[in-house]
């Protein structure tokens, strides 16, 4: 879950632990977050992108697609059954 995180967390050299300390909130509960178990709330998720990367939005921290991509096939491949790439 949560890939862009990730990738931005390890592009940047932050731990878990380190952004857990950063936004004041304890490491388990970050694990659960990050993993998927429990939901962070909008005002966590405001306070990671705040403490940790200003620059970036909230859609691309917190969703799972590279940017770019929305998620369509072409009609022609919905309506022909053709193979998902």
């Amino acid at each position: 879950m949560f890939r862009n995180l990730l990738a931005e967390m390890a592009r940047s050299g932050l731990t878990g632990k380190d952004v857990s300390r950063m936004v004041d909130m304890d490491y388990g509960s970050w694990r659960n977050k990050v993993s998927g178990k429990t939901e962070f709330t909008c005002g966590e998720m405001f306070h990671v992108r705040n403490a940790a990367f200003p620059g970036m939005t909230l859609d691309y921290l917190f969703g799972d697609v590279a940017p770019g991509y929305n998620g369509a096939q072409s009609a022609s491949e919905l309506t022909s059954g053709a193979a998902v790439r």
